[in-house]
């Protein structure tokens, strides 16, 4: 758990209209009105839960289910919310704005700045201490006061820049990281992983193999990517406990489709309590971290007890 025990909550962030976009959204999903307070409470929960997450400003660990029990609301609801911020301020699991407005310090260079500025006056001619007492203290005033919105400009303008220069501190020696090239790796491993996981899907549930729609390769690609990246922290933790491998094989998919196609519930079989019995799952809903989670405890606890 990250050691911060707080967070930042900016005016005007209640008022935001990117708030009734994301209603009206997951009120299409749900074929139901969703207000603007159930999307504030479940951002405000987010929030909670990035900023103790590790890095800070992702979902680590996020379950819709224990979100919606906090909160008191449906879990489908809580689902269709978090799809809604897609592209707005959720980026698979990461809070897109969170290095803007969540920076670490408010300034941790202006103390360097002063002393620097005090240096450069003792070096010009004539210069002396009762410079400080005129016009230059107040000058130092103007060069080290910096309001929280200048603060965030500076660290977003230069995100990227502070990445490369911090890891130059911590080692001299060190080669810049090409944060470029990194996201490309990571990009090109994603899409890797969500082939693997449509193919298993296709495979075990989708027609005509199963009862279930299949899912194009092609077709919403973007879409798949996002559904996979936000269940990639969980197939880890999976992959390292039962596979022993540090990235996600294509057998875990196999298997916990395969988990999902024994289950009448996920496998489209039912039957389905009124008045949803015309719901079926799907894959959006079988790649959410929640239902990823119990079929594998489920597995899990079933693999026990016949060992035992």
């Amino acid at each position: 758990m990250a050691a911060e025990h707080w967070l930042r909550w900016h005016h005007g962030t209640a008022t935001d209209p990117k708030w009734r976009v994301v209603a009206a959204r997951a009120g299409k999903a749900l074929s139901r009105a969703v207000t603007v307070g159930h999307v504030l409470s479940v951002w405000a929960l987010m929030l909670e839960c990035a900023s103790q997450s590790k890095p800070r400003g992702e979902l680590s660990g996020w379950v819709d289910e224990d979100a919606a029990a906090a909160l008191g609301y449906d879990e489908a609801e809580v689902a269709a919310i978090r799809d809604a911020m897609q592209g707005k301020t959720l980026d698979g699991d990461h809070l897109t704005g969170w290095e803007r407005r969540q920076p670490k310090a408010e300034d941790s260079t202006a103390a360097d700045r002063k002393r620097a500025q005090r240096e450069r006056e003792r070096s010009q001619p004539g210069s002396g201490r009762s410079s400080d007492s005129n016009g230059s203290h107040a000058a130092s005033r103007a060069v080290t006061t910096e309001t929280e919105t200048e603060t965030e400009e500076r660290e977003a303008t230069s995100s990227l820049r502070s990445d490369e220069s911090t890891a130059s501190r911590v080692d001299p020696a060190s080669t810049p990281v090409d944060l470029s090239q990194r996201r490309a790796e990571k990009e090109q491993r994603l899409a890797q992983v969500t082939d693997d996981a449509v193919k298993a899907y296709n495979a075990a549930l989708g027609k005509p193999h199963g009862l279930l729609v299949a899912v194009s390769a092609t077709i919403g690609r973007d879409k798949r990517q996002q559904q996979v990246k936000r269940c990639i922290v969980l197939a880890r933790q999976i992959a390292s406990e039962k596979y022993e491998a540090d990235r996600i094989p294509p057998q875990l998919w196999e298997d916990y489709f395969a988990e999902c196609a024994a289950d009448p519930f996920r496998n489209g079989a039912g039957p389905y309590a009124p008045p949803h019995e015309n719901w079926r799952p799907d894959f959006e809903f079988l790649t959410r971290p929640a239902e990823m989670l119990k079929v594998f405890d489920r597995a899990s606890s079933e693999d026990s007890a016949e060992v035992g």
